[in-house]
């Protein structure tokens, strides 16, 4: 009886090859299947608890509030991209002035720190474009973009002045 065998290639004695080629081959087909049994959990889960169909949920949109507030028509798909074009810029505006990093996700390989102070030229673009985006927006509108974009928080009471932010927004980059 036994255990079955591991599968892979194998030595004239029998054990596992051990050459680096083969090694790497193996880890790489566990790794994949690893994966996948965790794709296929989130997957699950976003059709579960947002009812989403399965290519819904595959695709991106399906993965943030405002992605699946465009799915369900609740915006356009110009307001989307202003809105995620909004959160990129205070990402790197954040990261510039030395900010807190975003708390929406969690990645295990993610190095600490930073890989060098940016050009002064390049901190100075990143501030400016950013300030020329929040000077198009409201007050009342900071609050709501923090909330739903930036930390993907689902709060539907929020969603007609996401809208309004979003279409300020859409004016101001340009996006039809």
């Amino acid at each position: 009886m036994g255990r079955k065998r591991k599968p892979g290639k194998r030595e004239p004695n029998g054990k596992l090859s051990r050459k680096p080629t083969d090694v790497a081959r193996r880890n790489k087909a566990a790794w994949g299947a690893v994966a996948q049994d965790n794709v296929s959990v989130a997957l699950e889960a976003r059709q579960r608890l947002f009812g989403l169909s399965e290519d819904d949920a595959r695709g991106q949109h399906g993965g943030t509030f405002i992605g699946r507030l465009c799915i369900a028509k609740e915006i356009t798909q110009g307001q989307y991209e202003a809105l995620c074009r909004w959160e990129v810029s205070a990402r790197a505006n954040s990261s510039v002035i030395g900010g807190p990093m975003s708390d929406t996700a969690f990645d295990p390989n993610r190095v600490s720190g930073r890989a060098g102070d940016p050009s002064d030229a390049y901190q100075d673009r990143i501030r400016t474009q950013h300030r020329e985006a929040e000077a198009v927006l409201q007050a009342g509108q900071f609050a709501v973009l923090y909330e739903c974009v930036q930390r993907d928080r689902e709060n539907y009471r929020l969603v007609g002045y996401l809208r309004d932010a979003a279409n300020a927004l859409a004016r101001h980059y340009g996006i039809a």
